[in-house]
């Protein structure tokens, strides 16, 4: 707690009538303006892709803080959970050049997911500034993730020649 006090005549030089009226205090809350991105929604252009294909997500992004944000990059991971973490996959990044206090702004992002991935259900997760390059006055709530599914790579045709002859001239 933090308390603002004020004192008459603290070196006593005036001697009055009363010496326990002479000083007052109030409780003070201090609030800091700071920086807090936050990711609102992340929405896929298709519930299922091909591993080795590309998947674009759309992102939303708002500035809970009080102050400006200066450019910063959003992640992009292939996760088994909701939650990024050692052993999820990386997808690539996209730069934000800016978010101003308050205000909310989307962004795309197309990505590719990598060809050996196995079929399955996942998650699309966006780490909002990730590298931590802006002090935020809540770091918990920088990632949002999606439920997608990943369908097995498309099969490479398979050519043969099924018959040849000769070509007469």
């Amino acid at each position: 707690d933090w308390y603002l006090g004020a004192l008459a005549d603290d070196q006593k030089v005036v001697t009055a009538s009363s010496e326990l009226n002479n000083g007052r205090s109030v409780k003070l809350t201090i609030s800091v303006d700071g920086l807090d991105l936050q990711p609102l929604s992340v929405v896929p252009t298709v519930a299922k892709v091909q591993a080795g294909k590309t998947l674009e997500l759309a992102t939303s992004v708002k500035n809970n803080g009080g102050i400006d944000a200066f450019s910063h990059y959003n992640a992009y991971y292939l996760s088994v959970d909701a939650k990024i973490g050692k052993g999820d996959k990386y997808l690539g990044r996209t730069t934000v050049k800016g978010l101003s206090a308050g205000a909310t702004a989307g962004y795309k992002a197309t990505l590719t997911i990598p060809v050996d991935t196995k079929p399955g259900k996942y998650f699309a997760a966006v780490f909002v500034d990730y590298s931590g390059a802006r002090a935020e006055t809540n770091e918990n709530n920088n990632v949002i993730a999606v439920a997608i599914e990943v369908t097995p790579p498309p099969t490479k045709p398979d050519l043969r020649i099924v018959s040849l002859s000769p070509r007469s001239s």
